[in-house]
């Protein structure tokens, strides 16, 4: 089940130039929020979890494409200091996790694996993030590279595609749990 993906099947060929303009909340206005939306009281983690999850399993390439790319910012949002530079990255990134996706999912044998892509996605904000403190600057090129690199990484160890995919598992019903309607209390409606 080797799985080799080169840096320039990932990398696209321009560079978003814009920048990323908007503000990112504090952990504890987020979980405030999530007073109100019971989706919002859900970590990013189980998030991300959730939506490789339905990518593994949705009929469409599309659709999981969609899922897939929905990756990219709410990884970004896991390291805020790194935010920006992944977001200024975010079409490239997310071309190279739905080229993974897609790949994966054409196997039958693979398609389960589709659940490490949440993880891929992470560990390459992560490793962005080192790279920016170490004084590397971050572009389109260095996130889609660190991108070919994780996977490769990732999907080249059996050992940690199993616990990836117990993870990713876990995390999922911890989704669904914290997601799941609450009954109105007596006397209140």
């Amino acid at each position: 089940m080797t799985m080799a993906l080169n840096e320039y099947e990932l990398e696209s060929e321009w560079e978003w130039e814009g920048e990323y303009e908007g503000e990112w909340e504090e952990e504890g206005e987020w979980e405030e929020e999530g007073e109100l939306n019971p989706i919002r009281r859900v970590h990013p983690d189980a998030l991300m979890e959730h939506l490789g999850h339905a990518a593994a399993t949705t009929q469409s390439e599309a659709e999981a494409e969609a899922f897939i790319g929905a990756l990219v910012p709410l990884a970004a949002r896991l390291i805020p200091r790194v935010a920006p530079a992944v977001m200024r990255a975010a079409p490239g990134l997310i071309r190279g996790a739905a080229r993974i996706t897609r790949t994966l999912r054409r196997n039958p044998t693979t398609r389960p694996l589709v659940r490490a892509v949440p993880q891929i996605v992470r560990r390459t904000t992560q490793s962005l993030a080192q790279q920016a403190a170490s004084g590397r600057p971050i572009t389109a090129q260095t996130a889609v590279r660190t991108l070919s690199r994780m996977s490769n990484r990732v999907l080249n160890d059996p050992q940690m595609c199993a616990q990836l995919i117990r993870r990713s598992r876990t995390l999922d019903r911890r989704y669904h749990r914290a997601a799941r309607p609450t009954a109105p209390r007596p006397g209140t409606v």
